[in-house]
């Protein structure tokens, strides 16, 4: 594709985008939100996985709260 069609201020926005990490970053995060579960909320709820109990942003603000309840945090810290 032409980036020549689109117009100036999209190919600015993509050019922005491809210079800051925060896609990649935010890409990660939902990644390992998939993947995570909290073993309080296990526990409540009788699911295993946290995206199954609450959306991404409730879990991405709790976790910065309470990041020892979260399995990946001990991942991370190699201490499982």
């Amino acid at each position: 594709m032409d980036l020549r069609v689109l117009p100036k201020d999209i190919i600015m926005g993509i050019l922005l985008y491809l210079q800051c990490p925060v896609g990649k970053l935010i890409k990660d995060e939902m990644e390992i939100y998939n993947e995570d579960h909290n073993w309080v909320y296990t526990k409540m709820k009788r699911m295993f996985y946290v995206k199954n109990i609450m959306p991404f942003s409730y879990y991405y603000f709790d976790k910065l709260q309470d990041p020892f309840d979260y399995d990946s945090y001990h991942k991370k810290q190699n201490i499982w």
